[in-house]
């Protein structure tokens, strides 16, 4: 039972300073956390002399907020009280869901980034087997070749060389996108 508050529980959960006395802490308890709540205490004064949890707590108007809550066990001559420790947690709860979404998000840009590597290794790939093997065709076969088929082979890597200078551009430009903000 609840036997002394101070400012701040008034504060924290809309009540006058005496109005609770005599009432169970269950009562500033969202109702699925009672159980939760009873068993905290129950092994306070069993197991252990201090414990420390994190609960849903409600306030006069029923608002629940998520709390951080200590309890400690205190002798006052032949009497045992428990002291109790409510702190209101709901921006430390909002801080660590925008941390868990930005780290979800940096997952999923990382993810994105390695599939356009992968991506833009494969299309540099291409260009330059068709160049290698142009080129390696025509310094062992350069005189066996007709002038037709020596022009084809130079005109192959010209092409090629061209796509790669468009890859390249490509992707300075989303680059170039990217620092500027561009999505």
């Amino acid at each position: 039972e609840i036997n002394q508050t101070n400012f701040r529980f008034g504060e924290l959960f809309g009540y006058a300073s005496d109005e609770l006395y005599d009432t169970h802490v269950t009562h500033l308890v969202s109702t699925q956390f009672t159980e939760a709540l009873t068993g905290q205490i129950n092994t306070l004064s069993t197991e252990v002399d201090y414990v420390r949890f994190e609960i849903q707590m409600k306030t006069k108007d029923n608002a629940e907020f998520p709390a951080d809550v200590a309890l400690a066990l205190f002798a006052d001559n032949d009497e045992i009280g428990i002291i109790c420790s409510i702190r209101d947690i709901t921006q430390q709860k909002e801080l660590e869901q925008e941390l868990r979404l930005a780290f979800e998000q940096q997952k999923q840009l990382t993810e994105l980034k390695t599939r356009f590597i992968s991506t833009i290794s494969h299309e540099y790939r291409t260009p330059l087997a068709i160049i290698q093997s142009s080129s390696s065709l025509l310094k062992q076969y350069y005189r066996r070749l007709s002038d037709e088929r020596r022009l084809e082979h130079f005109e192959k890597i010209q092409n090629q060389i061209g796509r790669m200078i468009e890859l390249l551009d490509e992707v300075l430009e989303i680059n170039k996108s990217e620092a500027v903000g561009i999505e």
